[in-house]
């Protein structure tokens, strides 16, 4: 088995790559870490990293790159404590909320923050309003919390929670609060911030608040702000 020492390259203001961090935190796996500045990718990196985007994880010869493929990376290298359910169903469950994290949640996230017109904005804020109270509802909710599918933490905990960690971005540039009627997400939130592992990788909103303020006022040059628009 490759038994070299990890490799993260990340960006401590990139919630993507803060899952990554999240999970390997919650493994207890050493790691050196790498920031990458994201407003001046280095040459080197962009010929390591195939989409010239964080988070990257090397490890010996292994090279992988997405937040949720390097999680399941994570999950299958170093199996304890799990982060995926034992049975199928339940696994499929925890995929199928990852991937609703990046089709619903992660991109109206970014939309609101990016898109000036009023009136898009408002249509944005009652999709992700809806969007809440469905996770609500399916997610915490129905399991019985504190986690995403009850008892213990999943990949699916990591995926939303580098968002709620931000969602005072949304409030301070937006307006934009969790919907006091989502109780459980706010008890699950609660929860997710007490586990040493997430408070060992927080920063606090005013790390968060200028960087980004380009968001806000749409003038910022990435990637993620580029596919996010492309598809609204």
């Amino acid at each position: 088995m490759n038994a070299a020492r990890p490799v993260l390259y990340s960006a401590a203001v990139c919630p993507f790559a803060h899952r990554v961090r999240l999970a390997l935190a919650e493994k207890g796996v050493p790691c050196e870490q790498v920031e990458i500045d994201l407003d001046a990718i280095p040459d080197w990196f962009r010929r390591l990293s195939p989409y010239g985007k964080v988070p990257l994880l090397v490890r010996g010869e292994d090279r992988v790159w997405e937040s949720a493929v390097i999680n399941e990376y994570i999950e299958e290298v170093w199996s304890s404590p799990p982060l995926m359910p034992a049975r199928p169903g339940p696994r499929a469950e925890v995929r199928m909320w990852v991937d609703h994290a990046d089709q619903h949640f992660v991109s109206d996230f970014y939309r609101l923050l990016l898109v000036q017109e009023p009136e898009r904005r408002a249509r944005i804020a009652a999709r992700l309003t809806e969007t809440l109270r469905y996770m609500d509802r399916e997610g915490p909710g129905a399991h019985g919390g504190p986690y995403w599918l009850g008892g213990r933490v999943t990949l699916a905990d990591l995926a939303y929670y580098p968002f709620f960690e931000r969602l005072g971005v949304l409030e301070h540039y937006r307006g934009f609060r969790l919907p006091e009627d989502c109780r459980a997400l706010a008890r699950w939130r609660v929860a997710m911030a007490g586990r040493p592992a997430v408070a060992a990788c927080a920063r606090d909103l005013g790390f968060y608040l200028p960087r980004y303020a380009r968001y806000a006022d749409a003038t910022v040059d990435s990637d993620t702000a580029r596919e996010v628009m492309e598809d609204a």
